[in-house]
């Protein structure tokens, strides 16, 4: 790789870490092919991407983006998966693959916040982006629901109270003998 060639791959790196505000850094030594294969398209599948990078290039293109100060993450063979759509889908996706097959998440980024390793289970326990609109809007439902049963009261009450005095007024009608 000539020098134009890498700063070409720095700059295309550079653009996707600026881009990328939910990123996992990850090792996968010991993955065969089969199992990057299927990696690649689960992360796709979690409307994310997959990228295998090279660390000196990768250090190089994380200066001035949420990942500087993260050189150490840039040791071994490293790959990143990044989305721009929900970061839990795709972290959810990363811990599953990681107990069968030998994958480390090394570093997160999170809404362009470097985060340690660490912070995935935490990730994981989220739920994600739709659910979490769903229970606010149904936090937000719920007390306007009680305000028009409470509205709705006083004229089902009174409704209720008519329908009582008139069966008490009704005269008792018996049907004659025959």
């Amino acid at each position: 790789m000539n020098r134009t060639e890498r700063q070409a791959e720095i700059a295309t790196l550079r653009e996707m870490f600026l881009k990328a505000s939910n990123a996992y850094v990850v090792e996968f030594s010991g993955l065969k092919v089969e199992q990057v294969n299927d990696l690649r398209r689960k992360v796709r599948s979690a409307s994310g991407r997959y990228r295998v990078i090279k660390n000196r290039l990768a250090q190089k293109a994380a200066e001035g983006t949420p990942l500087a100060g993260s050189e150490k993450l840039f040791d071994g063979p490293t790959a990143v998966a990044w989305t721009a759509a929900d970061p839990v889908v795709l972290a959810k996706v990363l811990a599953e693959f990681q107990k069968s097959a030998p994958v480390k998440v090394k570093g997160i980024v999170l809404e362009g916040k470097a985060l340690p390793a660490a912070s995935l289970d935490g990730i994981v326990s989220l739920p994600s982006r739709p659910e979490l609109i769903s229970r606010f809007a149904g936090m937000l439902r719920s007390p306007l629901t009680k305000f028009v049963v409470l509205l709705k009261a006083p004229v089902r009450d009174f409704a209720s109270a008519l329908r009582q005095i008139a069966d008490k007024k009704k005269p008792e009608i018996e049907e004659p003998n025959t």
